[in-house]
């Protein structure tokens, strides 16, 4: 079978890729904030920075957006730790206070 059509092989065409200009993503601050007051919470002043660092990562995470601004993980940190902090808090004030009235009662 012959055919009369010469081959033709089909036409490439380049595609050119578009490249958009890339948006550096800065770090949320007040997720910064909340992880630091965690952080010094662990070691210092543990119930103060630990209600900074509560309050702020909520914040932080609320308005967090992720087309601009980078390090939720901080602010969650925060919340997590801040949480752990009030909560060690309390329990040794709760602890301190049951013993110092148990040696009360006892004298």
């Amino acid at each position: 079978m012959e055919t009369n059509e010469e081959f033709k092989p089909e036409e490439t065409t380049r595609q050119e890729v578009v490249k958009t200009p890339e948006v550096e993503l800065k770090f949320n601050g007040v997720a910064i904030a909340s992880f630091v007051c965690s952080l010094v919470g662990l070691f210092y002043f543990t119930f103060p920075c630990g209600i900074a660092a509560l309050v702020t990562g909520i914040i932080g995470a609320v308005k967090f957006d992720k087309n601009k601004e980078k390090g939720k993980w901080m602010a969650i940190v925060g919340i997590v730790l801040g949480a752990i902090e009030i909560l060690l808090y309390l329990l040794v004030v709760v602890f301190l206070g049951a013993s110092i009235f148990m040696t009360a009662l006892a004298q």
